[in-house]
């Protein structure tokens, strides 16, 4: 009930922060819409769109569409910045405004441009996303057979495409972690603890320091330096300098706990960053999200040399994959580590095939 009543409130925010007449449309969400909304997509001279129950609806529901404006989307931006655009400048330039309860406004437009290159403001916005977070309790718990190993807990990639859960998922994994350790929470931008006040809104778990605001570099320095911890949680590694400090961390005895965009799992080789980490060791324990007739279905795989894989499993294209240098991923299962069947998570979420 918990859970249910933090939905609906910040659906409510949400409604809040719309022009009235988008405000309006959102409002024709029926109620297991609105508790399961997860985005709403603004792009001037297109339909409002929500993404919600698995799936893109137009708004209003069962009514005509309302085209989104130019001036909708300065209206959203100004309600989310509490009319100080500029307070929120250095978040505006990465596309994203920070909001209440972990949730997240992505903006792009027309980008101003610095000496080096980077963005480092927009002239005007075309398109916005209004991401809503929500917690789903015990959704890591099916995993843990697969993510243990001679009675310890693994370190842990997880790799979707955006939108795909991975905040949702590793919310979870720090909670369950949490019981077995100390974990250091990077929460660089507020969507996974959502800290008010130095209070975390959602349940990370009793053993987690969470560091808010900082880049993951810095923080994961300072997390070492303080705390102590036996695991490091982090959302979204983006380039080397993140992969740098964590191989850092790592000669210190940490284990990681880490969100990464991708489709495939071959995509761990492709990217130099991340073809570190593996050859390094990082990870043992890969969970690739991915949707299936609206339904997010978890695949965990454990990340190894190729003399080490399962030799039941060597050679089976449903379990076995290559990653390149001798690295494989061996899809592992409930069945595998545990005498359960096939478990569903969160919203009918399948946790195995």
């Amino acid at each position: 009930m918990k859970e249910e009543k933090q939905r609906k409130d910040l659906f409510q925010m949400a409604l809040g922060l719309l022009p009235q007449n988008l405000a309006r449309a959102a409002d024709t969400l029926d109620e297991g819409e609105r508790l399961s909304c997860e985005e709403l997509r603004l792009r001037a001279g297109q339909p409002f769109l929500a993404r919600t129950e698995g799936k893109m609806v137009t708004l209003p529901r069962g009514g005509e569409p309302i085209l989104v404006t130019a001036g909708d989307l300065d209206h959203l931006l100004a309600r989310c910045t509490s009319y100080s655009v500029h307070t929120y400048a250095p978040q505006i330039a990465q596309g994203y405004v920070p909001l209440p309860g972990g949730c997240r406004l992505g903006v792009c437009g027309e980008g101003i441009l610095g000496d080096r290159g980077e963005i480092t403001a927009f002239r005007r916005y075309s398109s916005a996303n209004l991401r809503l977070a929500r917690q789903v309790p015990h959704l890591a718990q099916p995993l843990q057979p697969c993510l243990t190993e001679e009675g310890r807990l693994q370190s842990v990639l997880v790799l979707s495409p955006p939108g795909g859960g991975k905040t949702t998922l590793l919310r979870e994994l720090v909670k369950l972690y949490s019981g077995e350790g100390s974990v250091s929470l990077v929460d660089e931008r507020g969507e996974v603890a959502a800290c008010r006040e130095g209070v975390p809104q959602y349940d990370v778990g009793s053993q987690t320091d969470i560091l808010t605001g900082c880049p993951k570099g810095v923080a994961m320095e300072a997390m070492v330096r303080s705390m102590g911890p036996q695991w490091i949680a982090l959302d979204e590694i983006t380039g080397t300098g993140d992969c740098g400090a964590m191989l850092l961390a790592r000669g210190c005895g940490c284990g990681f706990l880490a969100t990464a965009h991708g489709k495939e799992p071959e995509d761990l080789w492709r990217r130099p960053a991340y073809r570190r980490l593996v050859e390094e060791g990082v990870f043992s324990r890969l969970v690739r999200i991915v949707s299936r007739e609206g339904k997010r279905v978890y695949e965990v795989y454990a990340i190894r040399k190729e003399e080490t894989a399962n030799a039941e499993t060597v050679g089976s294209a449903a379990h076995y994959r290559r990653l390149g240098g001798g690295w494989v991923l061996d899809q592992l299962s409930a069945a595998k580590k545990s005498a359960c069947h096939p478990i569903l998570c969160g919203r009918a979420d399948i946790a195995f095939q």
